[in-house]
């Protein structure tokens, strides 16, 4: 009787508390459907996302742009530098003459370049240094340097593929060649001098699948 009683109660509490009769069934919860949700699903949001600046638009209140910069402010006081120059684009389609943005391309692209300068990443420093105003900081002088140092190591891959072509050691010589033209793509030499290896490395392959007499 103490068992029925106490079941009793049971029974009572679930039904005033609106709970599925079958609470005390023990067959495993059905999971959801495919395309439902359950309460506790999360849904992951990207970090950032390429907006729509038509919809945008359409919001009231919302100004594209200065969203955008305050986010450019919020990665600069996190040093994230290498995020914002996506941002700096996507507000030069917007607003090409804006002010703001201007000073900040010239404070990130600056410090990218000062970094990769840093790291003997020449190349990429030189790229971003062209994109700040000769008269922000020391940029001018940085750029000169980083397009010195650019000039000594093609000149240095230029020399060392020539004695490669000496010794006839063709294919050596044209990989020197080629880091000459990913450094200064505009050398001429080195350009002609890969040419003129490959062709006569296609005479020499040329020659050697001839049978034998």
């Amino acid at each position: 009787m103490k068992y029925i009683a106490t079941y009793g109660l049971i029974l009572a509490v679930v039904m005033i508390s609106g709970c599925p009769s079958n609470i005390f069934s023990t067959r495993p919860p059905e999971r959801p459907r495919r395309g439902e949700t359950t309460n506790v699903e999360t849904v992951k949001q990207p970090l950032y996302k390429k907006p729509d600046f038509k919809a945008e638009k359409k919001e009231p209140g919302i100004n594209p742009v200065d969203a955008r910069l305050a986010l450019a402010r919020t990665y600069i006081d996190e040093n994230k530098y290498n995020k914002i120059p996506p941002i700096l684009e996507e507000i030069n389609q917007m607003e090409p003459t804006n002010r703001e943005a201007a000073e900040l391309a010239n404070q990130v692209y600056y410090r990218i370049g000062l970094d990769f300068y840093k790291n003997r990443e020449y190349v990429a420093s030189r790229d971003a240094l062209s994109r700040v105003a000769p008269d922000y900081k020391n940029a001018k002088s940085l750029l000169a340097s980083v397009g010195l140092i650019i000039d000594q190591l093609a000149d240095a891959h230029y020399k060392k593929g020539v004695k490669y072509f000496i010794n006839e050691e063709l294919e050596s010589a044209i990989r020197e060649w080629e880091k000459v033209l990913s450094l200064n793509p505009g050398h001429q030499k080195a350009a002609e001098d890969i040419e003129n290896a490959r062709q006569l490395l296609n005479k020499i392959k040329k020659i050697n699948q001839q049978p034998k007499p």
